[in-house]
């Protein structure tokens, strides 16, 4: 699952190394980052771990980004709408109550802020994807 990572993906070799040493460890050919990316179930049970399916909230399709700090327990503490469609701003409420997999350490104080996006389908409902910490790159 480490090869999975978008940090296993970055151009200073990190990734080949990495690559390198599980092939040394299990005498087979490392997968390249193509075909993590295209087959690798490990991949998408990572994803899977940042998603949570919603009721349907709106009519149509929408989508819109939110800030969500994350407590012990986890609880979410609070929600924050950041941009995107207007339909979805009052989404916070069913948000905070989303139970996304996040871990803290047991008697852990400390708090997680999360960038994460809400897309609405008139087809298949709607889903809260937590944004992978390296893929936020402003706060806007």
């Amino acid at each position: 699952m480490a090869l999975a990572t978008p940090e296993a993906h970055v151009p200073d070799g990190w990734g080949d190394e990495t690559r390198r040493r599980l092939a040394d460890l299990t005498g087979k050919k490392a997968p390249t980052a193509i075909e993590l990316l295209r087959a690798d179930p490990n991949g998408n049970e990572l994803s899977e771990l940042r998603s949570v399916k919603l009721k349907r909230l709106v009519a149509g399709s929408a989508e819109a980004d939110f800030f969500l700090l994350f407590g012990p327990g986890p609880k979410i503490e609070a929600v924050e709408f950041v941009s995107g469609s207007q339909k979805l701003r009052a989404a916070g409420q069913v948000l905070s109550t989303a139970n996304f997999q996040v871990a803290f350490p047991e008697g852990s104080s400390a708090r997680l802020l999360r960038r994460g996006i809400l897309m609405c389908s008139a087809i298949s409902g709607c889903e809260a994807v937590l944004f992978t910490p390296n893929s936020v790159k402003s706060v806007n």
